[in-house]
């Protein structure tokens, strides 16, 4: 998608979250995940690694790959 689309694509998800309804979101776009997501769960190579909050996941993972992950994506 380009910026622009991608742009309202974001909002409309924000504005559904604030309706408290129950919605599955896969992304790679982790900052916005974790804005508007109550519980997430950490995938890689098609097994769930870490289901929890999003602040849980990144404090205490039970693997090391979420922090692997967060630390290629900080540096791109």
């Amino acid at each position: 998608m380009d910026p622009e689309l991608s742009n309202e694509v974001l909002d409309t998800i924000r504005l559904l979250a604030q309706t408290a309804r129950t919605m599955i979101i896969v992304s790679h776009e982790i900052s916005f995940v974790w804005e508007v997501s109550s519980k997430v769960a950490f995938m890689d190579a098609e097994s769930i690694l870490d289901v929890g909050e999003p602040q849980l996941i990144m404090v205490n993972p039970s693997t090391d790959r979420p922090w692997e992950f967060m630390v290629k994506i900080l540096h791109h």
